[in-house]
């Protein structure tokens, strides 16, 4: 990515870092917390390194809840190579994980009095050890930033020992080949997939049913879930659709042959007509505090790697805001939270914003959204009203309000007309009771 507008050629973008490292994850399907080292671009600088490392620890270290995240330069051994010093730290990685060490950055007598190494989780790597973890794998990172605000993030690991699968050409002549080495467990179901299809008539939303089949059927590499992003992102809506959930490729064409030929569906399939074609028909409604399960969320965040992305982008905001790591809420062990305020809130917010970014990916892109209580602070950040940074003020703001004054009195939820509450309440001269809300004609 790119630092955008900075201080100087000299003073580098904090966020942008995290960015381009959580980009980095994302896109290597791997957590935060697995990555054992990092190598540094480590210029050196009193402003530069700071900031870099304080971008590893609000990623890496923040995640770790054992050990501190080792780092290094390559630069402590042969100085700044411009522009080849991203090669050279990539080439360093590359040599520790092949050679399974840990090799000591040179030089080093004291850290950098702007870096907190043990606030962000971070150690320096002073002595050459044998690089060993117990999963098996050793996987590191590397970062690069450009003198000019182009940073770049690479995640490197030790081959997993599993016989790679060798599949044929299935292209023919007319289009690169897919035959080369592919990872066993590409269709491994672990997360479903949403398919949407839409044509103009029945006969041609059969037709692209038929297109889709013979495409995947001859092609065993493609990446499902991105052709579905796809379809659902860039391809025009139209009144004819069809909608399927799979979680297999074998699943996916099974379901695409029923459509050519016209079969049922199963039940997790919707098809139908519909005279909008508007991609932008859709609310969002967000429900207020309600009641927080620990670890509600642990499978998306397991499973979904933009839900996941979007918890470890809230996190570091959230916790400098008012000490409280949601990540307990959202991958807590499965029962009833202490009743905390803050770690509610701020749990049930990231969970709404999660889900919402998730959906976003999916394709579908809310028209409107509306909120209750708590919802409302989602449903302002979700149509652009508030950025995510403000949103989570105002949830941090009114967590800490609320638990300040809770126990202060009492509330509840009567079936009765306003008018009829107001006259019992002046008939029974009744001075220290409320109406709170007005829920409905008949719901105080």
């Amino acid at each position: 990515n790119q630092d955008g507008a900075s201080n100087g050629l000299m003073a580098p973008n904090g966020l942008s870092q995290q960015s381009v490292i959580r980009a980095a994850c994302n896109n290597a399907g791997v957590k935060p917390e697995s990555i054992q080292y990092a190598e540094c671009h480590g210029t050196g600088t009193s402003l530069g390194d700071p900031i870099e490392a304080r971008a590893l620890g609000q990623t890496y270290g923040q995640a770790r809840f054992t050990d501190s995240l080792r780092i290094g330069s390559v630069k402590s051994n042969i100085g700044h190579c411009e522009a080849a010093a991203g090669v050279a730290g990539l080439i360093k990685l590359s040599l520790m994980i092949h050679r399974k060490k840990l090799y000591a950055t040179a030089n080093f007598n004291r850290p950098n009095p702007g870096i907190d190494l043990d606030g962000w989780r971070l150690r320096v790597q002073s002595e050459t050890e044998t690089w060993e973890n117990t999963e098996g794998v050793l996987r590191g990172s590397v970062s690069s930033f450009g003198f000019g605000g182009t940073n770049a993030h690479l995640i490197l690991e030790s081959p997993s020992g599993k016989a790679a699968v060798k599949l044929p050409n299935a292209e023919g002549a007319n289009g690169p080949s897919t035959a080369g080495m592919v990872r066993p467990d590409l269709d491994s179901g672990i997360s479903p997939n949403l398919l949407l299809l839409s044509a103009r008539s029945q006969q041609s939303l059969a037709n692209r049913a038929r297109d889709l089949l013979n495409y995947v059927a001859a092609r065993p590499m493609v990446n499902l879930a991105d052709l579905c992003y796809l379809i659902a992102k860039k391809r025009d809506i139209h009144k004819y659709k069809v909608s399927i959930v799979f979680q297999s490729r074998q699943e996916l064409i099974l379901q695409l042959e029923q459509i050519v030929n016209g079969e049922d569906l199963p039940a997790n399939a919707q098809s139908g007509y519909s005279s909008s074609t508007s991609r932008k028909g859709i609310v969002l409604v967000y429900p207020g505090q309600g009641q927080l399960e620990q670890g509600m969320g642990s499978k998306l965040y397991a499973s979904e790697s933009v839900f996941r992305q979007t918890i470890d982008e809230i996190r570091p905001f959230y916790l400098d805001l008012t000490g409280a790591d949601i990540i307990h809420s959202i991958r807590g062990p499965s029962h009833k939270s202490s009743y905390r305020m803050d770690l509610m809130q701020g749990g049930l917010f990231a969970l709404q914003a999660g889900l919402t970014q998730l959906w976003k990916s999916l394709g579908l892109e809310p028209g409107a959204a509306v909120g209750h209580s708590l919802g409302e602070v989602t449903a302002a950040w979700a149509t652009g009203a508030l950025d995510l940074e403000s949103a989570l003020k105002v949830v941090a703001l009114r967590s800490r309000i609320q638990q300040k004054e809770g126990g202060a009195g009492l509330m509840a939820a009567v079936a009765i007309k306003p008018q009829e509450f107001q006259s019992i309440q002046g008939a029974l001269e009744i001075t220290d009771v409320e109406i709170a809300a007005v829920n409905g004609p008949e719901s105080l």
